[in-house]
């Protein structure tokens, strides 16, 4: 009973916010992520060596970097590789200064 509680309000959640996709929507020129030749439209598919397919996993994995992401994105039907130097957040969060398409469900 628990567990459909929570997968039904973490659905409702999903549904009224949206959810983030892998494709970039904004690539904050100036930032690690554009200066690597990242851009706007380019989908990523893998974090240091890991498949992702949310951009919360993408997140997370950034977050967990020390120095450097490695990053490979998909631009049209190439594959673009790049090495990415983070840098530190207000908080103190590794980032490279990219944003995803927030997707809003249909229902």
């Amino acid at each position: 009973m628990n567990v459909l509680l929570a997968v039904t309000i973490l659905s409702a959640i999903a549904g009224y916010t949206g959810i983030a996709s892998t494709e970039l929507k904004d690539v904050t020129e100036g930032k690690p992520a554009y200066q690597a030749g990242i851009r706007p439209g380019d989908e990523i598919i893998e974090v240091n060596g890991e498949k992702v397919n949310f951009f919360v996993e993408a997140r997370n994995l950034i977050m967990m970097s020390e120095d450097t992401v490695e990053l490979v994105v998909r631009r049209g039907n190439q594959k673009v590789y790049a090495t990415i130097p983070v840098e530190l957040s207000e908080d103190g969060y590794p980032i490279i200064g990219i944003e995803a398409v927030v997707t809003k469900n249909p229902l």
